[in-house]
């Protein structure tokens, strides 16, 4: 689910974890995970359990997403500051009247492409049939 919502709004990068790797991460001490029909959420403390760190909130129906994210805002009286990784066109955006989240660290990332033919030769026909254009700076 939260594969396909990636790769559709393509702003948070590939994801490379494969399910052990997952798992791992999952049986971490200090991850709170919680999984429901339609939605998965993870995040930690930081700084000393000062911060909260969202990992990941990724719903399909908007009221799993405003759950995840009042569930999250419940630790607001307890949290100093609380970071999440959302893209531009997360629902994130859409829970408050006004914009009071602000961007406080942008990442850019790059995928490189070094032998164009052998990796169209590597992908399925239906994408293999894509147009695209390399650009080299």
């Amino acid at each position: 689910m939260a594969t396909l919502r990636r790769e559709a709004a393509r702003d948070c990068g590939p994801i490379t974890w494969d399910a052990e790797m997952v798992a791992q991460w999952l049986a971490q001490p200090e991850v709170y995970a919680y999984l429901c029909d339609d939605g998965f959420l993870a995040y930690h403390w930081d700084h000393a359990n000062r911060d909260l760190t969202v990992e990941g909130a990724e719903a399909v129906s908007p009221a799993t997403m405003r759950a995840f994210w009042s569930h999250l805002g419940g630790y607001g009286s307890v949290a100093e500051k609380v970071y999440a990784r959302v893209g531009p066109a997360d629902a994130f955006w859409w829970l408050s009247r006004e914009r009071d989240a602000g961007l406080a660290h942008r990442s850019m990332w790059m995928l490189r492409v070094i032998d164009a033919p052998a990796d169209d030769a590597a992908l399925d026909a239906a994408f293999a049939a894509t147009p695209y254009m390399l650009d080299d700076f």
